[in-house]
């Protein structure tokens, strides 16, 4: 089975994913980099503000928020579950 590539604010609550790409800006990417959000990490999105955005993000052991915008152009490739 292929991998399908999403963008990380298209991934449901409490799935495993893989950052597959970040953003080619490099303000945002020098960003996301300082908080741990990498290339081959693992991240789960596990809470939302009250309005939708931004959501929070387990990485690395820590909890971090991304605005939709931004999550918008890093693409991770969902786990696929065994159930």
């Amino acid at each position: 089975m292929d991998k399908i590539l999403t963008a990380l604010c298209s991934l449901p609550f409490d799935r495993d994913a893989v950052i597959a790409k970040l953003p080619d800006d490099e303000k945002l990417r020098s960003s996301l980099l300082r908080l741990g959000i990498a290339e081959q990490t693992v991240i789960r999105r596990v809470l939302s503000s009250p309005f939708g955005d931004p959501n929070a993000y387990l990485c690395r052991g820590a909890l971090i928020s991304v605005r939709k915008e931004d999550a918008e152009v890093i693409m991770v490739f969902p786990e696929v579950s065994d159930e």
